[in-house]
C-alpha cells in the first residue's frame, strides 16, 4: 500500500509543512503564533506524561476536560504554525487536512476504546467533549492517574519537542537564504 493507515497523518504532516516553509518564504513570521504553537507541544506533553494506552479509561489531567488533548495539542500547534505565516489560505488549508484525518481517526478510537471498555467509555463520552476542552467540567471519576515522565517517553512525545524544534530550524534557514 502506498499510504499505510497508520502512517498517512505523518506524510500529511509532512506535506503541510514543506508547504507552510514555501509559504512562509515571503511571509512575516508572527513570533506569538509560533509561541501559540509551543502551547500545543506542551498539552501534547501533559497529555502523554497521563496516557496509558488501552489499560483504563484515563480522565485525569487534561482527559477530564478533553477525551482528545493530544490530537488538540496537534491542532494548536499546527495552527500556531501556520497563523506564523499569516496566509488564511494556509490556515483553513490546516482545517481541511487536520478534519479530514483526524476525524475518522478519532471516530475509530473512540468505537476501540467503546469494546475495550464499555459502559465506563459510554459515561466518559457522555460527559467529556470529544475536542474542545471544557474546563468547568466535575471529574469524571475520583480516581486520580499521576503525571509520569516515564509514560512521556514511552509514548515518544519527545518526537513533538523534536518536530518543534524542526519547525523553528527551517523557519529561521529559510528567512536567512
Amino acid at each position: 500500500m502506498l499510504f499505510p493507515k497508520e502512517r498517512i497523518r505523518i506524510y500529511a504532516a509532512w506535506l503541510a509543512a514543506i508547504f507552510l516553509f514555501a509559504s512562509s518564504r515571503n511571509a512575516k513570521i508572527s513570533w506569538w503564533a509560533i509561541a501559540f504553537a509551543l502551547i500545543g507541544v506542551i498539552i501534547r506533553t501533559w497529555a502523554c506524561g497521563y496516557l496509558q494506552k488501552n489499560k483504563s479509561v484515563i480522565a485525569s489531567g487534561p482527559y477530564q476536560y478533553t477525551r482528545n488533548p493530544l490530537y488538540l495539542g496537534s491542532f494548536i500547534i499546527g495552527l500556531g504554525f501556520f497563523l506564523a505565516v499569516q496566509n488564511i489560505l494556509v490556515v483553513l488549508l490546516l482545517a481541511v487536512i487536520f478534519s479530514y484525518i483526524y476525524y475518522p481517526v478519532i471516530l475509530d478510537e473512540e468505537r476501540i476504546l467503546g469494546e475495550i471498555f464499555g459502559d465506563e467509555f459510554k459515561r466518559y463520552m457522555a460527559q467529556v467533549p470529544r475536542m474542545i476542552p471544557n474546563l468547568t467540567l466535575k471529574p469524571f471519576s475520583e480516581e486520580k492517574t499521576k503525571f509520569s515522565w516515564e509514560n512521556v517517553f514511552k509514548n515518544k512525545e519527545y518526537n513533538a519537542w523534536l518536530g518543534y524544534l524542526l519547525a523553528l530550524g527551517l523557519i529561521f534557514l529559510i528567512r536567512i537564504l
